[in-house]
């Protein structure tokens, strides 16, 4: 469950409220409103189903008590497909991913594509070695003096 973060401050963000194990995790503003309506469900949290092993819920962290109050569904339908998409739901289980990023390169080499490609038409593929190139010329002694032109 991601719940709200530095709330009132310049740095609000989002953190799993499951316990992290050592290794932070965080997301955006930006990243939670692409599955989620939080410009009107905020201070919210994403999945108030979730269980702590201590039976606590994951909702109820950093001093807020969030467990009944769930984020609304986003109405952005392409963004929430998109991250379904990406985030491959197991069909057998609606809180169960299959860890596959498979997904999400293949649209992101699309896009990258597109963003890098656009509004130039003669790039070339780049080679895959430079071959052997001479050196240039060394320097020259400074300082250099030329005649005037007569």
């Amino acid at each position: 469950a991601w719940v709200p973060r530095n709330e009132g401050t310049a740095l609000q963000d989002w953190t799993w409220g499951g316990g992290n194990n050592g290794s932070p995790r965080f997301m955006l503003n930006t990243d939670m409103c692409l599955l989620f309506d939080i410009e009107t469900t905020f201070p919210c949290c994403s999945r108030i189903d979730q269980i702590r092993n201590d039976g606590s819920n994951q909702c109820d962290t950093n001093n807020s008590v969030l467990s009944g109050t769930e984020c609304g569904r986003t109405t952005n339908e392409e963004a929430a497909a998109a991250v379904l998409l990406f985030a491959d739901q197991r069909d057998d289980n609606d809180i169960m991913f299959n860890n596959d990023n498979g997904p999400f390169f293949t649209a992101f080499s699309a896009a990258w594509e597109a963003a890098t490609t656009n509004g130039w038409d003669n790039l070339q593929e780049l080679a895959l070695s430079c071959g052997t190139v001479s050196p240039s010329a060394g320097p020259t002694q400074l300082p250099t003096t030329s005649s005037a032109p007569s």
